[in-house]
């Protein structure tokens, strides 16, 4: 495929060298401004309950101080990470630490959305496949293997599949195309894993008592068929589990951030950060795939590019498309697709700590010529960068016309409207200038063709300048 290269970085709304950025934010720094600048929205959350700046800070140093105390070990972190949170638990810190891990649990659902499971379910009323089973095997090959080496068989699995849709589908029908579908589905899904204890014994996921708890599982693994509480029901808690484990270290942004510092502190490599985005279907049954190495984790990016195939997660070892080195935006075309077919793609990276990949993103083919059915997608905004400090860019479809303002909305409901004189709009992008509002998260509204639309929420901070 073809490969477009372009390795030019942003910092908040300053384009800057790759090279120097990147090493800047490599540098040896407090977890707290990690913390800052990484996950700026958890650190507005933190102040919304009232924490004060300087007692968030004194948290991150003492939880800080109290891991790096132990001797450095990079597989005992998380062990050194739970150990100082509990020799904090009844300091003046509680509070906050309280705050936190409820702050996480929201984070964590909200993640869920994404877990294979239920994109396996929604699968299947959305495509020809018959069965959540069939979906597994063709679209999502690792989730199996993952059940597996969680100690579930693919006859058990199968098995419990069966037993769940015929839950679902005895609920009633769900139209597909209606706009309360994914809700409704939702729904039906929750019922089912409940209703799957009246077909056997009681539910085992009562034995996870806790946070840590999970966390210890994540950690070190967890044999279901040692519960011999019944098939159906370790499955569903099996299953259930992984889609808590799948996301739950993204979720707990403290931890993370306590992370990065021990690793930078103490000069280790990390893995590489990286996004991927789907950009557009083009001509000639091709697709245009963009990556960008948001950070080197601390080492040279010898190899990055675009992995592909038919089934989520694809690595290189599928089709891949290399791309250049080092830090930056990339863009990729991926040609020879088969109109109608269902694709994933995901950008990938080498540093000396081995290969990254970045999120999933998934299309269906289509043929650029044809006459297009308009979806959600058609509507889709993108706001950058985020946290932004002076400038901030929205960049929205085709399909929305007549952008006549925009209003930012801050969590006390306090409006900040800006007219169709005081926007600079070119190429389906605004151009905000946020320089004189006031720092915080706020969510952004757009309106055009006198219809109101949610672009998504944003943080002002000029904690960079």
């Amino acid at each position: 495929g073809a490969i477009t290269v372009d390795t030019f970085c942003y910092n908040m709304d300053k384009k800057v060298d790759c090279a120097d950025f990147i090493e800047e934010r490599n540098s040896g720094s407090s977890a707290y401004d990690v913390l800052v600048d990484r996950y700026p929205v958890l650190w507005y959350d933190l102040k919304t309950y009232d924490f004060p700046e300087a007692h968030i800070e004194s948290f991150m140093d003492a939880l800080q101080e109290i891991i790096f105390s132990d001797e450095f070990d990079v597989e005992k972190f998380d062990d050194y990470y739970d150990d100082a949170l509990d020799s904090l638990e009844e300091s003046h810190y509680e509070f906050l630490i309280r705050i936190n891990a409820d702050l996480t649990i929201f984070r964590l659902f909200d993640l869920m959305e994404n877990g294979v499971f239920r994109l396996a379910v929604f699968d299947r009323f959305l495509t020809e496949i018959e069965s959540t089973y069939q979906v597994l095997q063709q679209l999502y090959p690792d989730f199996i293997s993952n059940m597996e080496a969680f100690g579930v068989s693919k006859e058990n699995l199968e098995n419990f599949c069966h037993v769940y849709d015929s839950l679902i589908n005895s609920y009633g029908q769900l139209e597909a195309n209606h706009y309360l579908f994914p809700d409704s589905l939702d729904k039906s899904m929750y019922r089912a894993f409940g209703d799957i204890d009246s077909l056997g014994v009681e539910s085992s996921f009562g034995l996870v008592s806790s946070m840590n708890e999970l966390f210890k599982i994540a950690q070190h693994g967890f044999s279901f068929p040692l519960w011999q509480r019944g098939v159906l029901q370790d499955t569903r808690d099996a299953i259930f589990l992984w889609s808590i484990i799948e996301f739950l270290f993204e979720a707990d942004r403290i931890r993370e951030a306590q992370r990065t510092a021990y690793y930078q502190n103490n000069s280790v490599v990390m893995p590489a950060l990286l996004s991927t985005s789907f950009i557009d279907h083009l001509p000639d049954n091709q697709a245009e795939i963009e990556g960008f190495v948001i950070d080197d984790g601390g080492g040279q990016i010898t190899q990055r590019g675009i992995a592909w195939g038919t089934h989520n997660n694809p690595t290189i070892l599928d089709d891949s498309i290399h791309a250049g080195e080092g830090p930056g935006r990339f863009t990729a075309t991926i040609s020879n697709l088969i109109i109608g077919e269902t694709y994933f793609a995901r950008s990938f990276a080498v540093n000396s700590a081995g290969m990254s990949y970045g999120n999933n993103v998934r299309f269906v083919a289509e043929d650029e010529s044809a006459v297009k059915t308009e979806t959600s997608n058609d509507f889709a905004i993108r706001l950058y960068p985020i946290p932004v400090s002076n400038t901030l860019y929205i960049q929205y479809s085709d399909k929305i016309k007549d952008v006549t303002s925009v209003q930012l909305i801050d969590i006390s409901g306090r409006e900040i409207s800006y007219s169709s004189t005081q926007l600079s709009i070119q190429n389906n992008r605004v151009k905000l200038n946020v320089s004189n509002v006031p720092e915080g998260l706020y969510t952004c509204i757009l309106l055009h063709e006198n219809r109101y639309m949610t672009c998504g929420k944003l943080v002002i901070s000029r904690n960079y300048n």
